[in-house]
């Protein structure tokens, strides 16, 4: 298990690997002055992670590979520009640097490596308060170049959609929400990254289920937990048990781990 933890509250955020039990906590970034930023797990991979942290420079940030078992640190990418940094990294789930923003002068420059391209090309810019952010690549077609963006540029509201990073594209509109802005989305490794569900903030957090799996899991938790506000925190690999925080007041949540096979709970 891998979390992520300060030093009395300084926010220098250090990337600790643990054991379930408790035993064996070590401080996967162990650089005194530095921050780290979980930016990626790497599901077939799960020995490793993607970080950033400002290891060598403290005024950039730069994306590291990290064994969880030994420690060992990777550089995957130099942040060389110190005037003009990378602010943003893009990863595939197999830990391949896809694409990275810049934020010059109250825009943001959105740049990508297509696939069999060999550098990275600014294919597109925007207002620095404009939302465009990769959520996922879509793992379930054989474009590379397809992904999961967050955008408010096509709409009044930050919407989802399936976009062509190559010919810059709309694929297919996901969802979108009248009143609030979308948040992220859940893909199931497990179901050959089947969207499951997509999830916002608004008056309350809210849950859209997507595919017919996820409505079906959704109707259990529903059925499980009447008149109380649902959100999934996490799950495991396998995706028979489920993370729940469960409330009937934003100042009153508990936990619950759903076993979806036997269909009981536990806190």
């Amino acid at each position: 298990m891998i979390y992520m933890m300060d030093n009395n509250g300084d926010e220098n955020y250090h990337l600790f690997a643990v054991n379930r039990d408790g035993t064996n906590n070590i401080d996967l970034t162990p650089y005194e002055g530095v921050r780290a930023d979980l930016i990626n797990r790497l599901p077939d991979n799960k020995d490793f992670v993607i970080v950033s942290m400002n290891r060598d420079n403290r005024q950039i940030f730069e994306p590291y590979k990290i064994n969880t078992q030994t420690g060992e640190a990777e550089k995957l990418y130099e942040n060389k520009d110190v005037s003009n940094p990378i602010n943003h990294f893009d990863f595939d789930k197999d830990g391949n640097l896809k694409g990275f923003n810049k934020i010059s002068n109250l825009e943001i420059k959105h740049f990508y490596k297509t696939r069999g391209g060999k550098n990275f090309k600014l294919i597109k810019t925007t207002k620095w308060n404009d939302k465009f952010s990769i959520l996922s690549f879509n793992y379930a077609t054989q474009n590379p170049d397809d992904a999961y963006v967050l955008t408010d540029i096509y709409r009044d509201k930050a919407q989802i959609v399936l976009f062509d990073l190559k010919t810059q594209q709309i694929i297919k509109e996901i969802y979108s929400d009248p009143v609030y802005d979308l948040s992220n989305l859940k893909l199931s490794k497990k179901r050959n990254w089947e969207l499951d569900y997509i999830d916002y903030q608004g008056d309350k957090y809210s849950i859209k289920p997507i595919s017919k799996s996820f409505k079906r899991i959704y109707k259990q938790l529903q059925n499980k937990f009447k008149n109380y506000q649902i959100e999934i925190t996490g799950r495991t690999t396998d995706e028979d048990q489920y993370l729940i925080k469960v409330s009937s007041d934003p100042h009153m949540e508990k936990c619950t781990i759903m076993t979806l096979k036997q269909g009981n709970q536990h806190c």
